[in-house]
């Protein structure tokens, strides 16, 4: 059973604009189905906080400059499908390994800023909550939802959304932006149906060869245009091209896509940070989140220079990430 928030047993007011929308239409598949990018999604998301933050010494998540008042607040308001952490340390990895999973899925996510009142004056507490992406637009940073038209239900269709009370998330344009990785998705999403060709399976099903190929040769044409669509990323495919790989570019690769997940890390973060800004000036506080004992994407950097100087053997590329 979930942990519930100690406020909500209140009936309190809350300041949500955005609107909840069921689509009751027919919805062609999505790219995002296929098995390797279901894979890629699912790795991007994989260890990009701690497993059990509350055990690893070496992580610190502090509230800068610290204030108790502050840190129940935050660790009251960063509500996930989890419940309600036990500290600060926790709140923060649940909330940042929940996001990353719908930002990496989707490229963008939208949070409503929700307070809780009392009364007209008094916040109680405040809470982030996803707004369906499909149909929210933003323009400079100008936010509305926009809804299609629906027979049974009479709603209206433009709704707008404050700027302060947006938190707007997109992949990174150090990864490529939102577009170039949707395009990624797009491209892997293209070689669900290339494990073999069409000709050979409809032969498997007949029982009959009517034409020969080297499969061989059309599997490493396959690994090689997963390993060319993923290079930005970095990303090993589970070990996919494995057999036909040098240990260095194994290794390599390997540091580049935790470098990967140390910018969306960094990124959520900063986001985060950005919006606690905006929410100090309605509750009256001044503070971040600030996060030490993780390595960085500039850590990453270091590793990947040593490597190509051939100063980092692979025996220690290993340990890099035993903590973590």
């Amino acid at each position: 059973m979930l942990k519930k928030n100690q406020f909500v047993k209140k009936k309190l007011k809350n300041t949500q604009k955005a609107k909840h929308y069921y689509f009751n239409g027919i919805k062609k598949d999505s790219i995002e189905n296929s098995f390797l990018n279901f894979m890629l999604i699912d790795d991007l998301c994989l260890a990009i906080m701690p497993f059990n933050p509350r055990s690893n010494t070496k992580l610190k998540i502090e509230i800068n400059p610290y204030s108790k008042k502050v840190e129940d607040l935050i660790l009251n308001s960063l509500i996930t499908q989890f419940g309600k952490a036990w500290d600060i340390k926790e709140s923060v990895c649940n909330f940042v390994n929940e996001l990353s999973h719908s930002l990496v899925y989707f490229g963008k996510v939208y949070y409503e800023i929700v307070y809780y009142l009392s009364n007209e004056e008094n916040i109680e507490y405040f809470e982030f909550r996803n707004i369906q992406h499909d149909f929210v637009h933003n323009f400079f940073e100008f936010y509305w939802q926009f809804f299609p038209k629906n027979k049974q239900k009479k709603i209206k269709r433009y709704n707008f959304l404050p700027k302060n009370r947006i938190m707007f998330l997109s992949i990174p344009k150090e990864l490529g932006g939102f577009k170039k990785y949707r395009n990624t998705l797009r491209l892997l999403y293209s070689l669900r149906e290339s494990v073999l060709p069409k000709f050979a399976l409809s032969d498997m099903m007949k029982q009959k060869s009517s034409r020969g190929y080297d499969y061989l040769m059309y599997r490493n044409c396959y690994e090689e245009e997963v390993a060319k669509i993923t290079k930005k990323f970095g990303w090993n495919a589970r070990g996919t091209f494995q057999k036909r790989s040098s240990e260095y570019y194994y290794f390599y690769r390997f540091l580049k896509f935790n470098k990967t997940k140390a910018i969306l890390r960094e990124y959520i973060i900063k986001i985060l940070n950005k919006s606690l800004k905006e929410i100090g000036k309605i509750m009256h506080f001044d503070a971040n989140i600030l996060i030490k004992g993780l390595p960085t994407s500039k850590d990453y950097d270091k590793h990947l220079e040593e490597l190509n100087k051939g100063n980092l053997q692979f025996k220690d590329i290993i340990y890099i990430e035993k903590d973590f």
